[in-house]
C-alpha cells in the first residue's frame, strides 16, 4: 500500500479547504499503534539477595491510554546474569500490580566466561488497564541468592547493554 504524506504545517484551516478529513485516535482500526513509550538503562544493577522484590532503577515509565477499551502492549528486553545461578525472577509492574511474573531460572554455565554467566532475555505483555488515567510500568528484579546482576554479567557490572521497556497503546 502506497503511503502519501501531505504537510499543510499544522493548519488545521488548510485540511478543512483541501477537503481531507483529520485522524483521530478515535477514528484508528482496532489493532493500530496509538503512542509508543520507552525507558531505556544502560548501567548493570546489582540486585540484593534478600528475596524480595527491587525496582530496577532506570525501566519505568508512564503512558496515558486514549480510551478504556485499549490494550497496552509491554516489551522489555535485558540482559542478566548470577554467578551462583540461584533463583532468578523479575516482573512487569503497572501501578502496584504485578501484570506478568517472569521465572528466569538458572544459569550454570555460558561459554564465554564459565565464572561470570549472563543471558540475554526477553518478555512481552498485553496488558488491559481499562483506564484513561495515567499508568505506571515498571521492572522489578529479585534473587535468593548470589550476585544477580540485571542488566550485567553475574557478579560484574561492566558488561552493561542497552535494555528497554517499551509500552505500545493498541486501539480496541
Amino acid at each position: 500500500m502506497a503511503l502519501t504524506k501531505l504537510n499543510f504545517g499544522g493548519n488545521q484551516q488548510a485540511l478543512v479547504a483541501a477537503n481531507i478529513p483529520t485522524l483521530t485516535s478515535s477514528k484508528m482500526p482496532a489493532g493500530s499503534v496509538l503512542q509508543v513509550i520507552m525507558a531505556e538503562k544502560t548501567n548493570a544493577q546489582q540486585i540484593t539477595a534478600n528475596s524480595t522484590y527491587q525496582d530496577v532503577t532506570g525501566l519505568t515509565l508512564n503512558i496515558t491510554p486514549i480510551s478504556t477499551s485499549n490494550k497496552v502492549f509491554i516489551t522489555v528486553q535485558f540482559r542478566w546474569g548470577n554467578n551462583s545461578s540461584v533463583n532468578n525472577r523479575i516482573r512487569i509492574m503497572r501501578n502496584s500490580t504485578e501484570v506478568q511474573f517472569i521465572d528466569l531460572g538458572n544459569i550454570y554455565y555460558n561459554f564465554s566466561s564459565p565464572n561470570r554467566p549472563y543471558m540475554d532475555s526477553a518478555n512481552s505483555h498485553l496488558d488491559s488497564p481499562s483506564t484513561t488515567s495515567q499508568i505506571t510500568y515498571k521492572i522489578q528484579a529479585y534473587t535468593s541468592g548470589g550476585h544477580f546482576t540485571f542488566n550485567g554479567r553475574g557478579g560484574e557490572t561492566n558488561d552493561e547493554k542497552r535494555c528497554q521497556l517499551v509500552a505500545m497503546e493498541i486501539a480496541g
